[in-house]
């Protein structure tokens, strides 16, 4: 802090090298598996290992055609964007069939579900703001 002082600066400055970075990279299959309750719904954290974070991506698969999984309302916008295959989004009372390429643009109090639509592979891409205001 003395160095931070004598240099105008906040001790902050010196840190953001470390925890501030342009770019991290993510190869295939990497990102942190979080439990579904499901063998054959996979969920994996993407940007889980990056500090001070705005977004969290995650990547959903279905191995095949199971029942309905619900996220909760996050109180944040987020996106869906399906990556292969297709599902249905159910979002209150409307129903969404997701084809590769389509997405989802939903508002924070907004509750929704998924289900694999075939007996296919099907995942999505799941992107959310990490609103630190309300932590």
């Amino acid at each position: 802090m003395k160095i931070a002082s004598a240099f105008g600066m906040k001790a902050g400055a010196f840190l953001d090298e470390a925890l501030y970075r342009k770019a991290v990279h993510f190869p295939a299959g990497e990102g942190e598996r979080i439990q579904t309750g499901s063998q054959a719904v996979a969920v994996r954290l993407i940007t889980a290992e990056i500090s001070l974070n705005n977004l969290e991506v995650r990547i959903i698969t279905f191995e095949k055609a199971t029942d309905a999984i619900k996220l909760e309302a996050a109180g944040t916008d987020r996106f869906v964007y399906c990556l292969e295959g297709r599902f249905t989004a159910r979002v209150d009372d409307e129903t969404f069939l997701l084809r590769k390429g389509d997405s989802l643009y939903l508002l924070p109090e907004a509750p929704m579900s998924f289900t694999a639509a075939a007996s296919t592979k099907a995942a999505f891409l799941l992107i959310s703001s990490n609103d630190r205001r309300s932590a």
